[in-house]
């Protein structure tokens, strides 16, 4: 059983870090059709023979670096070579962003004005969280009735206990019996739910219009359903260590872990398909319309610095935009409300540091 866990932890990250590459060779085709490599471009540029020949010079170092992240993965194992499964996502995204930064210069030249054509909905936005209140407050029922489960069995811990399993599902990390170490980490995942909400909250009310194309309107609620769906995957896993301690025997406990790896696994890119499904029909020419002059996206190439990546607007009400390369959305940095958000994302990153023992 031990050795099966290594190769399934071993092999989850090798088809990962090849999945991440191919969604980020496909990044492209979800971009609007009027807007490539984050700048405003005519319509047909893309199909050009100078707009194909940034977009083969893209994948071609995408697909260069991807290969390096997934022969750092094939090489590594989860005991002595760990490390370089650690580090076989960075040549990836490094490359991807490198290459995404040259494409956007070589694109830069052929950047043309948007239509001053503007469309708007006047509809009342009633936009609410997927699911109503009963499926927003399930993760949090979930790690609170984990954590009174906990409480009331407070006896039955040991004065230390495993926290976290590795290898074949032995325990390599350990925490001493206290309030603050046993019932720390399900709070914070219960903040990292209620952060992941008002991600989507944010998202469905303050993120810009796209005037009268219902496509994105359909695209939010997607992400924010993919936002609740990842609340329930961190409350499930999230629980499973807090009755591990309780659990005595081996086999239970590699097949709990097991579960969770297979489930850490699949989910990512089950929700990603999901995504790209969505981003899809929404990017595709018939929601769009064929267009004689470009559209553009609603915001001023001004705006958008670090080659298209940052957008800075003090002009614009919105909080999020969608993003001009890839899927989903970017915050406005000049809404004062970008930098909370960004606070919030820096103490969901650092607290887990300080729940280690």
């Amino acid at each position: 059983m031990n050795q099966w866990i290594d190769v399934a932890v071993k092999w989850s990250m090798v088809l990962m870090m090849a999945g991440v590459a191919v969604l980020l060779v496909s990044y492209p085709k979800f971009s609007q059709r009027d807007v490539y490599f984050g700048v405003t471009v005519s319509p047909d540029f893309r199909l050009s023979t100078e707009g194909r020949r940034i977009l083969r010079t893209y994948i071609r170092f995408v697909l260069l670096f991807g290969a390096a992240g997934v022969l750092l993965a094939v090489l590594g194992t989860p005991g002595n070579r760990r490390y370089l499964l650690m580090s076989a996502p960075f040549p990836i995204v490094l490359g991807a962003l490198g290459s995404y930064v040259r494409c956007h210069r070589l694109t830069a030249p052929y950047r043309v004005a948007p239509t001053a054509v503007r469309q708007a909905s006047l509809a009342r936005r009633r936009e609410r969280l997927p699911g109503g209140l009963v499926a927003q407050t399930a993760p949090f029922l979930v790690l609170a009735t984990a954590s009174a489960f906990v409480a009331a069995n407070w006896g039955r811990l040991s004065e230390r206990f495993p926290i976290h399993w590795g290898n074949g599902g032995l325990p390599n990390g350990w925490t001493t019996k206290s309030p603050y170490h046993v019932f720390g980490p399900p709070f914070f995942l219960a903040a990292l739910c209620l952060f992941l909400a008002l991600t989507a909250f944010s998202v469905l009310r303050y993120s810009r219009r796209s005037g009268a194309d219902s496509t994105w309107d359909k695209f939010r609620r997607t992400l924010a359903e993919v936002l609740l769906a990842l609340e329930y995957y961190i409350a499930v896993t999230g629980t499973v260590p807090l009755f591990l301690p309780f659990v005595r025997s081996r086999g239970t406990v590699e097949i709990l872990t097991m579960a969770v790896l297979v489930l850490s696994a699949i989910l990512p890119f089950a929700l990603v398909i999901v995504l790209l499904v969505a981003a899809g029909r929404a990017t595709s020419p018939k929601s769009r319309g064929a267009a004689a002059a470009p559209e553009g996206d609603g915001t001023p190439d001004a705006c958008w610095h670090g080659g298209g990546i940052f957008y800075y607007n003090p002009h614009d009400p919105a909080l999020w935009v969608r993003k001009r390369f890839g899927i989903g959305y970017t915050l406005n940095f000049a809404n004062p409300w970008s930098w909370v958000f960004m606070g919030g994302t820096v103490v969901i990153v650092v607290a887990p540091l300080l729940l280690l023992p």
